[in-house]
């Protein structure tokens, strides 16, 4: 009898990615509904990835949740629901003046962003912690948004400094449509990483799609996990010129060919703070 091994690159076959790609966007709908829309006191952003676990294994169950999870973090302009999607995502970027910056601090400070600050612990399990960061002072809050008023676990001041501290997230949220706002307009990275594993041929029942030639560095680059073969090169200049160029007419499933391979590609621009590859190996 044949075994397999845990970390098997046969399980990240066209029908897993699939699954994987619709658990993604059930974790952060679903989250999204329940935090924001109901404000019922749970948090449910991980349906999707206990889906993938059960369905195809808890290698890519992991890889679901961390995906969903950098997804989330961007802010994401309009995006189609047709599938195959585009390769790049839709990242948009507003521009603010250093005097609007510093207002932002001066409210943030007022609203209680300061290291060591107590906000409590709620009675609710499975709820996100909301990090704040002004400056050099930083707060990690759980369930700041989920917790109810009236927590007997939370004191009479907590509660207060949980309410300035939710308005002030609430206006860092409302930023992009907020009044006298400049409107959001597509990010354009100074860098590309590209995440490459090998590339897994389509089952006779999922659509296919024409193998492009890969106009950038060499494939598949640094390793980021070794165990599921993903690796990482960052585009920067001329190559990312190329890179976005080729990328604006492929999709999520369409292979690429280097070095005589071919190769599944994720493209992630990288903010300005972030330093190539490195920036991404926290998310492993």
């Amino acid at each position: 009898m044949e075994r397999r091994g845990w970390f098997s690159m046969e399980q990240f076959n066209t029908p897993t990615l699939v699954l994987m790609a619709l658990a993604i966007a059930i974790n952060i709908a679903v989250g999204n509904t329940v935090q924001n829309v109901i404000k019922l006191p749970i948090y449910l952003d991980s349906i999707g990835t206990v889906l993938v676990g059960v369905l195809a294994g808890p290698l890519a169950g992991a890889l679901t949740g961390i995906l969903a999870n950098v997804i989330w973090g961007f802010t994401l302009g309009p995006t189609s629901m047709i599938y195959p999607a585009r390769s790049l995502p839709n990242i948009q970027q507003q521009m603010l003046t250093p005097e609007f910056v510093q207002n932002l601090v001066r409210q943030g400070q007022e609203a209680g962003v300061r290291n060591g600050a107590d906000f409590g612990s709620p009675n609710i399990a499975d709820a996100p912690s909301t990090r704040v960061t002004v400056g050099d002072q930083s707060v990690d809050v759980v369930a700041l948004g989920e917790a109810r008023p009236t927590d007997p676990r939370l004191s009479e001041a907590q509660r207060t400094a949980r309410s300035k501290l939710s308005a002030y997230v609430k206006k860092l949220k409302d930023l992009p449509t907020a009044e006298g706002m400049t409107k959001p307009v597509a990010y354009q990275p100074a860098a590309l990483a590209v995440l490459a594993r090998k590339y897994v041929p389509p089952q006779a029942a999922e659509p296919a799609t024409k193998p492009q030639a890969w106009p950038g560095p060499a494939l598949p680059g640094d390793m980021l996990n070794t165990n599921i073969g993903i690796g990482c090169v960052a585009a920067t200049g001329a190559d990312k010129d190329k890179v976005l160029a080729a990328a604006g007419s492929a999709t999520v499933i369409t292979p690429w060919t280097s070095g005589g391979s071919q190769w599944a590609i994720t493209f992630r621009p990288l903010l300005p703070e972030e330093q190539g590859c490195a920036a991404l190996k926290a998310v492993r």
